[in-house]
């Protein structure tokens, strides 16, 4: 069996590293000469790739096999090759290093072959699998270390600390920009409700209408109420989506449909007594 170890000093917290290294479909985009890639379900990938044997440049295909999973600490992978003797394992442990921002990766590559032409095709294989991992292992970490970008001469946790509020940006890593973006114009569309119940409540008020006046007065009460109410709560709403998304989790559930409805539903009954009621 033949083995390769590489080990990089990554310039990225163990946290943003792992939400780069978990993924298969990562790995793939990271391997040289990638012709194509398949992922046929969380745990089982094809590759195809061409790789240079001496002066014949050869495509080979792999089937990638998920074996180990340690959330922040360690993958690894089964893979063999589909047209020829060649298989092993692959993984890629991470270290944090102390009082600092940054990671050791480590990745160790065992190879071996299979039938009776097994050493022969090991010792083909061996410089080419040397370059392979030298440049996968220099990739994954480079892929790793971009996915928490910094401003030029600034330090990645000083930056990320610096910008508010500090419980949603001082954990995990940066997710993609449209994300953001997104979660952004939903904050920005439940202000607009705000508003838009606010406006409701004072105009309910305001206007001389042939209502009830303690049913009006009271309707208008609860539309300003659950207007200010939805104001706060999509502040925190917006905190725990952003953070969910740094840190690769399942989104929160929302809270602030179920305010909503039970107050514009309760508004609009007073009213309609109102108007019933009414002279």
């Amino acid at each position: 069996m033949r083995e390769q170890l590489e080990s990089f000093l990554i310039d990225a917290d163990v946290d943003a590293v792992w939400l780069r290294v978990r993924d298969l479909a990562t790995w793939a985009t990271c391997v040289p000469g990638l012709q194509s890639s398949e992922v046929l379900d969380d745990e089982t990938s094809h590759w195809a790739f061409a790789m240079r044997l001496g002066a014949v440049t050869r495509m080979v295909r792999l089937k990638i096999t998920l074996v180990e999973r340690v959330r922040s600490k360690r993958i690894a992978i089964a893979f063999a090759d589909e047209t020829g003797p060649i298989s092993g394992v692959m993984s890629y442990d991470l270290e944090p290093v102390p009082n600092r921002q940054a990671t050791i990766g480590r990745i160790r590559l065992s190879v071996r072959g299979n039938g009776p032409v097994a050493s022969a095709a090991v010792r083909i294989w061996r410089p080419a699998l040397s370059s392979l991992a030298r440049s996968f292992a220099a990739s994954l970490s480079g892929e790793a270390e971009n996915s928490t970008p910094a401003l030029a001469g600034v330090s990645r946790g000083p930056q990320r600390e610096a910008r508010f509020p500090g419980r949603v940006y001082r954990v995990g890593s940066e997710p993609d920009p449209r994300f953001s973006l997104a979660n952004e114009r939903t904050f920005l569309a439940w202000i607009r409700t705000s508003l838009a119940l606010l406006a409701a409540g004072v105009a309910l008020e305001v206007v001389s209408l042939p209502m009830l006046p303690a049913l009006r007065w009271t309707a208008s009460i609860l539309m300003v109420a659950v207007g200010v109410i939805i104001s706060l709560l999509a502040w925190g709403s917006w905190g725990r989506a952003e953070r969910a998304l740094r840190l690769g989790e399942p989104l929160p559930s929302p809270r602030l449909g179920v305010v909503l409805a039970a107050g514009v539903g309760t508004a609009g009954m007073l009213v309609l007594l109102a108007l019933l009621l009414g002279p």
